[in-house]
């Protein structure tokens, strides 16, 4: 049907159809026409369309039209010749006790292919033939939950060489680990440490990962069952609220980055988080000179005070290690310290012996301010590239 040269009959019937309700693609549908241009012409003939209740109440009533067709018809639905198969499915296993006890011990899985490779045949109609054509038993939750059973058992075998994942870290999942990986853990793999690295040291997710992962935390079931478990636990809905895990987290930092907190990530560029404005200006300017820079994801240990810490340096240079300090940090005589910490009692200037020992180049002010003023006269801005 043409819409440029329709008649008033039709379009009157076109009109009182819609209005029933019925939707644009069933109106469509019925009149044979496209419904994007039907939905042109129902405005230019003053139809108001349907809101978006009506609409979700049209699609309502249409899916339980389908389910109820579906639920009745059962397999009569099926485009295949029931009483064949049935036959095929009898001689295949003798009789139907011997069906009955197959379906009750295999699963789903398997009854579906084992279904494709002899009857040509999904699960969903073999599962119709066996309840609704011989009328046998399904199978009840503990028999359902047994196969379940079975078959985790199968898969924690071939995939971390135990019984179940809490022996992980057994004798068997280690030689199981050296057999596919040439490690004792995956966690030690090459490709385990690169994502790790690009978490840690600058490359983001995807935002499509990121709105996922929004969304869920979000949810307000997320944030129910979140203050339900840290009640139970702590006794407050929030873990921060929680005085031993707010001393933990402090010492935690302290160790890890020297200060009663965690670094924020101050600025993004290509990709990479840095902390201050010098590794920026440093960072584009190796960049713009064609040199080899990344973000270095070596770590150091060092002691101080009786304990052990960690060290990450800034940049792997041309193959040469890079901390970029500001004077901030630095004594009068040379020495290192930490302004941001309430007690400093040496464990920045272990962290500077540590970086002379390793022999890694630090580059103090006095170098880093060539890189600073070639970052201004390129046209850069102090906060281009500033986290907000």
């Amino acid at each position: 049907m043409n819409l440029n040269v329709i008649s008033k009959q039709q379009k009157e019937e076109i009109i009182k159809f819609y209005l029933v309700p019925n939707s644009l693609r069933c109106t469509a549908n019925k009149f044979n026409l496209n419904r994007y241009t039907l939905k042109k012409f129902l405005v230019r003939w003053g139809v108001e369309l349907h809101s978006k209740e009506i609409n979700a109440k049209i699609k309502s009533i249409k899916q339980i039209e389908f389910q109820h067709n579906k639920k009745s018809q059962g397999y009569q639905s099926i485009k295949i010749d029931v009483e064949e198969i049935s036959k095929l499915i009898i001689d295949y296993f003798g009789s139907l006790e011997n069906i009955q006890t197959y379906w009750k011990t295999h699963s789903r899985k398997e009854i579906d292919s084992f279904s494709k490779n002899n009857f040509n045949i999904s699960y969903y109609i073999f599962s119709k033939i066996v309840l609704n054509v011989f009328n046998l038993n399904d199978r009840t939750k503990e028999e359902s939950m047994k196969i379940s059973k079975k078959h985790a058992l199968k898969t924690n075998l071939k995939q971390y060489g135990c019984k179940a994942p809490y022996l992980y870290g057994s004798k068997e999942f280690k030689e199981l680990m050296m057999e596919k990986y040439g490690v004792d853990n995956y966690f030690k793999t090459s490709k385990c440490k690169k994502i790790v690295h690009d978490r840690c040291f600058g490359v983001p997710l995807k935002e499509e990962t990121k709105h996922k992962l929004s969304e869920s935390i979000k949810s307000k079931k997320s944030q129910e069952k979140l203050k339900r478990t840290n009640l139970e636990k702590y006794g407050v809905e929030y873990t921060f609220q929680y005085t031993n895990n707010k001393e933990k987290s402090k010492k935690t930092y302290i160790k890890k980055y020297g200060m009663a907190h965690a670094p924020k990530k101050k600025y993004y560029v290509n990709g990479v988080y840095l902390d201050s404005l010098p590794e920026v200006a440093f960072y584009l300017w190796a960049l713009n000179n064609g040199d080899n820079i990344e973000r270095c994801s070596l770590e150091y240990k060092y002691e101080a005070n009786g304990e052990e810490y960690n060290y990450h340096p800034d940049f792997v240079y041309n193959n040469e290690i890079v901390e970029i300090k500001g004077p901030q940090f630095v004594r009068e005589d040379g020495t290192w310290f930490n302004p941001y910490l309430e007690a400093d009692l040496g464990q920045t200037e272990a962290k500077h012996q540590c970086a002379i020992k390793n022999k890694i180049r630090i580059i103090y002010k006095e170098e880093y301010k060539k890189y600073l003023d070639w970052y201004y006269n390129h046209g850069y801005k102090k906060d281009e590239f500033k986290v907000k």
